[in-house]
């Protein structure tokens, strides 16, 4: 953890946008709404104290839990005095102005807002200091979001990740790494047709009960399928044959451009965009689709997009894996592989806990749903392959680039070949060239957004 909190701060240090600040002078910080943990904005102004280093300063917050903060310098902003326009009709008391707030919850200072571009409320309503714990928060993360309409909240969600300093892709996955978009169309499995199956035939329980349509199996009958977060489309073309358009969207150009490539059909095509602000129009799509993805999105601000783009009655589908067993013959290397895996838990993605768990808990989002865990083993893909087959899908995780960006190259290499090594002596006659059997045992839940 030390080490991973280290790269990240020499990263967040180099893209600095290096300025002075003297001792006295005003300045904004970019800190937590008070109350409100999980919204930050600019606010003061406050002064500065003295410098510490070229990128760090002592400033003043005397209305903050301390009088006075270490601030990195990605964190200010000069402040500079304006005359305020006010509406003739608005009167302030007691120098109050609008903030823009998460939730009906406010501090004992209201804060000059910089920017009044996305104000979702104008409220003034006296709360005790501090913050909920993140527990509460989590617990009722609904209520927090309730306030906000679907389209201020993909405002927000797009303004914080636009002004966010850091790049999230450095410390979870580089999905258009040219290697990592190979391995992906090489490793990456398609789902089992038995989860196709249960898709369908949920996504069209309701179009039987209100229309009388009796072959669940019919092409055509329904208009668009989205999959969000298709990478190179090993899942999305699975719908072809149901949909007059199925749309892959991914936030990498490079794996929609490997999509491309491997596309055969006319019907299906691929789209640039993030799960948290999906490029569709509101109620225009009937089942969307997340393949192994749904644990890399912002989960709240999907679901909210979820809200938006469905059609009443439509679908959500999400589906993943965990790490694939592998075995040869009556031999399993589960064992071996589990605590390989394991001895790179520091590596592990925040977000690889979620695939990790049996019974993952989501937001709520609707009542109509269908739950089934990996721990039941319903759905299992089962793929004969090679060694290699194995060791490439580990080559393509996110677990693994990390151990190559911390090790190098040549030591992560090292650690993949001792675990072949380890794999083959287990095999007992030493062919490493003998096929193996590879199973990916998946989880899926299921929602139906009610008809109007």
């Amino acid at each position: 953890m030390s080490r991973t909190q280290s790269k990240m701060k020499s990263h967040y240090d180099v893209k600095s946008q290096h300025r002075v600040f003297a001792p006295g002078q005003k300045v904004l910080l970019f800190l937590p709404v008070q109350g409100n943990p999980l919204a930050s904005k600019f606010s003061g102004p406050y002064v500065i104290s003295h410098k510490v280093t070229d990128l760090n300063y002592v400033v003043h917050t005397p209305d903050r839990r301390k009088n006075c903060q270490l601030v990195h310098i990605n964190q200010i902003k000069p402040y500079f005095e304006r005359q305020l326009e006010e509406d003739q009709n608005t009167t302030f008391v007691n120098d109050e102005r609008p903030v823009n707030i998460l939730n009906k919850v406010s501090v004992d200072r209201v804060h000059h807002e910089v920017e009044d571009s996305c104000v979702a409320e104008r409220v003034y309503i006296p709360s005790p200091r501090g913050n909920p714990s993140n527990s509460h928060i989590l617990s009722n993360f609904n209520e927090y979001l309730s306030e906000w309409h679907h389209t201020v909240l993909r405002q927000q969600t797009n303004k914080v990740m636009a002004d966010s300093k850091l790049n999230i892709g450095d410390v979870k996955k580089d999905f258009s790494n040219p290697e990592i978009v190979k391995r992906y169309v090489q490793y990456r499995p398609s789902p089992p047709s038995s989860i196709v199956s249960s898709v369908l035939h949920f996504h069209r329980q309701q179009q039987q009960q209100e229309h009388g349509v009796k072959d669940i199996k019919g092409e055509g009958d329904s208009s668009l399928c989205v999959d969000v977060g298709c990478g190179s489309g090993q899942n999305t073309q699975l719908y072809a044959d149901h949909f007059k358009h199925v749309v892959g969207v991914d936030v990498s150009l490079d794996q929609l451009d490997a999509a491309r490539v491997r596309n055969t059909r006319t019907n299906v095509s691929y789209r640039q965009g993030r799960g948290e602000d999906l490029p569709l129009e509101d109620e225009s799509v009937d089942l969307i689709t997340c393949c192994s993805s749904l644990h890399w999105f912002n989960i709240p601000a999907f679901f909210n997009e979820v809200k938006r783009v469905m059609k009443p009655g439509g679908v959500l589908a999400c589906y993943w894996y965990r790490l694939p067993e592998c075995h040869y013959g009556s031999h399993s290397f589960n064992d071996v592989i589990e605590e390989v895996w394991e001895s790179w838990r520091e590596y592990w993605p925040p977000c690889h806990q979620f695939i990790m768990k049996d019974d993952i808990q989501l937001p709520h989002l609707y009542p109509d749903q269908v739950t089934v865990r990996l721990s039941e083993r319903k759905f299992v893909l089962e793929r004969e392959g090679y060694l290699d087959d194995f060791l490439g899908f580990l080559h393509s995780t996110a677990v693994f680039q990390n151990l190559e960006l911390d090790k190098g190259t040549q030591e992560a290499q090292h650690s993949l070949d001792e675990l072949r090594q380890r794999l083959v002596s287990k095999m007992g006659r030493g062919n490493e060239a003998d096929k193996v059997m590879l199973k990916y045992y998946y989880a899926l839940r299921m929602w139906r957004k009610p008809s109007h």
